[in-house]
């Protein structure tokens, strides 16, 4: 299906556009394998990514700059892209670079929050590392969006335009086809530690923790945005129902993390305001 569709499209953009070449990787040609590139996200989270393509997934990359309209108006799109497959738990991982410009990390914090949209929020790497993705895959010119498949292999080195989670998938190469999956809303390891999910989700002002530990037992508690930043933390004993306030965080998609001892769980939370 895919594949039929990036056929259509590329006449489009033939007849369109004779002229221009859509090539934004220029260190790499497609059907090119792509060296080590090991990036840590801005909530302190390694990725390898040659490691993740030989666990049998695809990376789609958004290399992005703050201040341009294009890396704006589609950004929200790349998250539900990330959202519709799975939060990069399916066959589909993805993951946004600064381009190396904005060295203030408050700066891509407020540009997430601004141009994210609704959906979970992607893995974000900042400028620091970001400029040496740039540099190594030759991209001057933003937002660039490109693929890397389970073979390693660069499968579409420009998707783009860009204003649809369909235009994202245009870029799926022939034989990859990966399953729309949910984005579990609670990641469980060991969960002893709730009564219940935490109510009411979405949340206004306020979130109930009913925390069912054992009576001697601390439960860590810590509320982390879309980044991966912790933004609320505190810790409780035993049994007990926690009344979280909300009110003075901004509305969007938080994750809400409970460990204790070899316990632990995460839930996906959204804050409305």
């Amino acid at each position: 299906m895919y594949c039929m569709k990036a056929y259509f499209k590329l006449i489009l953009v033939s007849l369109l556009f004779p002229l221009f070449s859509t090539a934004q990787v220029t260190s790499f040609s497609v059907g090119d394998t792509v060296g080590i590139v090991q990036v840590t996200d801005m909530s302190g989270t390694f990725h390898d990514l040659k490691s993740i393509a030989q666990s049998g997934k695809y990376i789609m990359v958004n290399v992005f700059d703050v201040d341009g309209s294009s890396s704006q108006n589609s950004f929200q799109y790349f998250n539900q892209l990330y959202e519709k497959y799975g939060c990069n738990g399916g066959d589909l991982f993805c993951i946004s670079v600064n381009n190396g410009s904005d060295t203030d990390d408050g700066a891509i914090t407020n540009f997430v929050a601004s141009y994210g949209g609704t959906s979970s929020q992607a893995p974000v790497v900042n400028a620091t590392e970001g400029e040496a993705v740039k540099n190594y895959f030759g991209i001057s010119n933003y937002p660039t969006f490109f693929l890397i498949g389970s073979d390693n292999k660069l499968k579409d080195d420009d998707i783009w335009p860009v204003a649809s989670v369909e235009d994202l998938e245009y870029g799926f190469s022939t034989g990859f086809e990966p399953a729309p999956m949910n984005c579990t809303s609670a990641i469980v390891e060991n969960d002893d530690l709730l009564a219940q999910a935490p109510y009411p989700n979405p949340a206004n002002n306020f979130l109930n923790i009913e925390i069912d530990n054992a009576a001697a037992d601390v439960t860590n508690v810590s509320l982390h945005n879309n980044l991966g930043q912790q933004v609320k933390s505190f810790s409780v004993v035993g049994k007990t129902i926690y009344q979280l306030g909300l009110h003075d965080i901004a509305a969007g998609i938080y994750h809400l993390r409970l460990t204790s001892d070899d316990k632990s769980v995460t839930y996906r939370i959204e804050v409305q305001h």
